[in-house]
C-alpha cells in the first residue's frame, strides 16, 4: 500500500523491483494506491496499480485520505481481486535481498496466518503496559501478545479469511479510545492486529499457540533495535541487539523509511525516473521537508494530539 507522498510511491516501487529481480514472475504483484499512477516514475506493466478510491469510497469525494492508512490495510487483506491468493503484505519501506518467498509461503499456507512478532505470557507486560488490560477495556478478553505489522501472511483458506475479516471488524473502529489513551504502541494497527489474530486462535483452537507463526530472522527481520552493515550493499548483515543475534536476512523492514541513508541509497538505486520525475525531484523533496517540519511542530505545540499519525 502506497497513499499520501511520492516517497511512498517510490518505496513501494522499489519494494516490488527488489522482490521481482529475486523471485522473477512467479508471484502477483500489487500496489494499493490513492492514485492510479506513479507520475514521474517508471513502472513496470507486471506490477499492478489498483486506485483505493475506486474500491473503498471514505468521503463524499470518493477519495481515500492518508489518514486511513490503517484501516484501508486492514480491508486490502479481504479485497475481491486477492480473496483467492495467498497473500503476503509487507510494508512498503521493505526491500528484497534474497528470494525466501518458498519458504514464507509454505508457512503461510500451512498456518493459516503468520505474521512477523512475538508473543509474552499472559501476566508478562510488554513495557509498563498490560496489554490485556488494555483489551479488556476495549471490550475483549484476549491474552499479552506484541506484533509487528511490517508482515502479514493471510492464507486464501477460511481460518485465513476469518483472520483478515476479523482485523477488518476491529479496523473498522479505529482507534478504540483505550488503546489512544494508554498510548498503547502508538495506537497504530498492532493491538488490533493482535487482537484479531487470538480472537480467530481461540475460537478455532480454544487456545493460543505457544508461538507466532512466523518466518526466521534469516527470512525478515526489522531494523528495530539494530545496526545495518551495508558494506555488501545487496547483501547486508543485521547486528541485532534486541534479538542479540546478527543475520544477514532476506527482507529487511527498514523502520523510518527515508530517513534511513542506506535504505534510501536503495530505493535511488532501484526506482527510475522518467524526464518529468527527474524535473519535478527538488519540488517533491521540497515538500517532504515542509510536510516534516510541520509535523514536528504540531508534536510540539498541540498537547491535544491523540497519536503519532494524528496528522
Amino acid at each position: 500500500m502506497a497513499m499520501g507522498s511520492s516517497y511512498y510511491y517510490r518505496m513501494a516501487l522499489a519494494l516490488m523491483l527488489s522482490a521481482n529481480r529475486v523471485a522473477g514472475k512467479e508471484y502477483k504483484y500489487l500496489i494499493f494506491s490513492d492514485v492510479p499512477l506513479f507520475s514521474g516514475l517508471i513502472t513496470p506493466d507486471w506490477i499492478q496499480i489498483v486506485k483505493l478510491s475506486e474500491r473503498y469510497y471514505s468521503t463524499e469525494k470518493q477519495g481515500t485520505s492518508r489518514g486511513e492508512g490503517f484501516r484501508v490495510k486492514s480491508m486490502i487483506l479481504s479485497d475481491e481481486i486477492i480473496q483467492s491468493c495467498d497473500v503476503l503484505f509487507l510494508d512498503s519501506d521493505c526491500f528484497v535481498f534474497k528470494n525466501s518467498f518458498d519458504k514464507i509461503f509454505p508457512l503461510i499456507e500451512t498456518n493459516s496466518i503468520a505474521i512477523y512478532g512475538d508473543f509474552a505470557p499472559e501476566g508478562q507486560l510488554w513495557g509498563r503496559l498490560d496489554y490485556s488490560d488494555v483489551a479488556l477495556k476495549a471490550g475483549y478478553k484476549v491474552k499479552n501478545m506484541w506484533l509487528n505489522s511490517g508482515l502479514i501472511g493471510r492464507a486464501a483458506d477460511p481460518m485465513g479469511k476469518q483472520f483478515a475479516a476479523t482485523y477488518e471488524k476491529l479496523m473498522q473502529n479505529y482507534p478504540f479510545r483505550p488503546y489512544i489513551k494508554s498510548k498503547f504502541w502508538q495506537a497504530a494497527d498492532e493491538p488490533y492486529l493482535a487482537t484479531a489474530f487470538q480472537l480467530v486462535m481461540l475460537e478455532n483452537f480454544l487456545t493460543l499457540p505457544e508461538k507466532i507463526p512466523a518466518p526466521s530472522s534469516e527470512d525478515y527481520l526489522t531494523t528495530y533495535s539494530a545496526k545495518v552493515d551495508y558494506t555488501k550493499k545487496l547483501d547486508p548483515v543485521v547486528d541485532s541487539t534486541y534479538l542479540n543475534g546478527s543475520f544477514s536476512p532476506s527482507i529487511i523492514h527498514f523502520l523510518g523509511g527515508m530517513n534511513n541513508s542506506y535504505y534510501r541509497s536503495l530505493v535511488n538505486d532501484t526506482v527510475e525516473f522518467n524526464l518529468k520525475g527527474q524535473l519535478l525531484r527538488p519540488y517533491f523533496r521540497a515538500k517532504y521537508e515542509i510536510r516534516r517540519l510541520l509535523y514536528y511542530i504540531k508534536r510540539v505545540t498541540d498537547y491535544n494530539i491523540k497519536e503519532a499519525r494524528d496528522f
